[in-house]
């Protein structure tokens, strides 16, 4: 799974666009703060994470969907990984 984390600028927010955002279920919204939200984005593929980012840059009101995270949540176990202090 690609876990992505996503601050979105909007011009001004709506409920229309709040409860558009809530209707993706592979996207969970933080608090929001002035005209910034924070999410994360949760999808099976990259190709997948590309396409929700271009729908929500696609939504009025939406001005910029930065991504600040991307990370890969692998069902596996891995190995502990042991500190080392330099």
């Amino acid at each position: 799974m690609l876990v992505t984390g996503l601050v979105i600028t909007v011009q001004n927010f709506s409920d229309s666009l709040e409860s558009e955002l809530a209707s993706e279920p592979r996207l969970a919204l933080g608090e929001r703060t002035e005209n910034r939200l924070p999410a994360v984005l949760e999808t099976e593929t990259d190709a997948e994470g590309r396409q929700l980012h271009r729908w929500l840059e696609s939504l009025p009101h939406v001005l910029a969907v930065d991504v600040v995270f991307v990370g890969h949540d692998d069902e596996e176990e891995e190995t502990p990984r042991t500190a080392i202090s330099l």
